[in-house]
């Protein structure tokens, strides 16, 4: 059952936007103390698109920690995608287990 568009939520935005599939808010809209909260938190926390890739629009500071690269690099792919930091016999394994998952959300 799809839901209407008004009752979408992005944690990362704290407001209205799209469903699945809409066009994702721009890291400049975030409010810079979401941010810094974010940055704050253990561990990484991360938002991307549902490409192949897995094309990072934000993913926290602490990522480093995780993956050996800054936030910085692994954003809108500047140096490398999320998709390349996964071993290349789990792609594909990977790919179909969260589109399963999207699909029965």
């Amino acid at each position: 059952m799809n839901e209407p568009e008004s009752n979408w939520f992005d944690p990362f935005r704290r407001s209205q936007v799209p469903p699945p599939g809409g066009t994702p808010c721009a890291p400049d809209s975030w409010d810079e103390s979401f941010l810094e909260l974010l940055n704050a938190l253990p561990g990484t926390a991360y938002r991307c698109e549902n490409d192949k890739d897995w094309t990072m629009i934000l993913i926290s500071r602490n990522c480093v920690d995780l993956t050996g690269y800054s936030s910085e690099e692994l954003t809108a792919n500047k140096r490398l995608s999320y998709n390349d930091l996964i071993h290349p016999d789990d792609r594909n394994r990977v790919w179909r287990t969260i589109q399963f998952a999207l699909e029965r959300r």
